[in-house]
């Protein structure tokens, strides 16, 4: 392919300087957008090279998407198929059973320890970490999951020496005094001190 500034060059040397003076502002205007029009194109072949690359990356992720999505709907026939089995359904059956007896198990542990402890001095602090019956919500309407986190913490904080005692909430301890007392002791006067 012919470059247009050798063609410009040629009718240059073909013509005469008469014929070239009338004609030179013509050529320099050829050799100026020849100029600019190569570098439109080096700048379309750029954007045509990074569009290449792209589509060549998205094809790329299109390939291992399909095969996730064939492994996935390897696993979906497998689960099926377990589905219908009578010793998968048997163990479903087993496991939900045991998950309805625990959560009616922490339900009752849970009222158990909340007759106990709501009349506690520190139950107001962590009141705001339990859900609990109010004006708006009965005991029966709160969620097994929510009755056992309630469990869960109690317990937990219990294991902190928490909500142990039986400081009731006006501060005053079996025995006498306050909580300004020095803590009271079960022991006295049954052994002899």
């Amino acid at each position: 392919m012919t470059n247009i500034n050798e063609l410009t060059a040629k009718i240059r040397t073909v013509l005469s300087d008469e014929e070239v003076a009338k004609v030179e502002t013509l050529l320099k205007d050829i050799d100026s957008a020849n100029s600019s029009f190569k570098f439109i194109i080096q700048g379309l072949n750029d954007d045509i090279h990074a569009l290449n690359h792209e589509g060549k990356t998205k094809k790329e992720k299109i390939r291992e998407l399909n095969g996730t999505i064939e492994t996935q709907a390897d696993t979906i026939t497998t689960l099926e198929g377990n589905a219908d089995n009578p010793e998968q359904k048997k163990e479903f059956e087993r496991l939900q059973g045991f998950e309805k007896s625990y959560f009616k198990d922490a339900r009752s542990k849970f009222m158990s320890v909340h007759g106990a402890i709501k009349d506690h001095a520190d139950f107001e602090k962590i009141k705001s970490k339990l859900v609990l019956a109010d004006d708006d919500t009965k005991w029966d309407d709160i969620a097994d999951k929510d009755m056992a986190a309630n469990l869960s913490t109690i317990t937990e904080l219990q294991g902190f020496g928490l909500l142990n005692s039986k400081t009731p909430k006006d501060g005053k301890r079996p025995g006498g005094g306050d909580d300004g007392d020095k803590p009271h002791d079960p022991f006295k006067g049954k052994f002899g001190n």
